[in-house]
């Protein structure tokens, strides 16, 4: 009654060697994770207008020309791949305020301060007029 089908006959040594691979695998997959969880990041998400703040930050390298494809810009190899804090301003604004850089010499730190945008509802403590660049600490979870 109704249609033969095949059957995999998998030798047991050969599901043992797979499990094996695979919780190798799982096991080397858990150290980069941890790291991606607990390590400061300098924006909650990398939305459009994060990428943007990257490219604004290296104008010379990216002026506003037609590409075909992103293997036709030379300037993307050469940019370091992290954003950090800089050097030369680090803790040195007002109040200790440090400053993000791409490929800043700096591991950013979750209780620092940055500078970063005026945000709508919030008064300088010193006064009521307003800074150009408010601080904000870098988030330390996601949301």
């Amino acid at each position: 009654m109704g249609a033969d089908q095949q059957v995999p006959d998998i030798p047991h040594a050969g599901v043992v060697i797979i499990s094996y691979l695979l919780g190798t695998y799982l096991v080397r997959m858990l150290r980069p994770s941890l790291y991606s969880t607990w390590t400061t990041r300098w924006t909650n998400q990398l939305d459009t207008f994060a990428v943007m703040r990257i490219g604004a930050a290296v104008p010379s390298r990216f002026p506003l020309w037609l590409a075909h494809s992103p293997d036709d810009v030379e300037g993307l190899d050469k940019l370091p791949g992290w954003i950090g804090g800089v050097t030369g301003v680090e803790g040195s604004g007002v109040d200790g305020v440090g400053e993000l850089g791409l490929g800043g010499e700096m591991p950013l730190r979750g209780k620092k301060r940055y500078r970063c945008y005026a945000a709508d509802g919030i008064e300088n403590p010193a006064g009521s007029e307003r800074r150009r660049f408010e601080s904000s600490r870098a988030p330390t979870e996601r949301e």
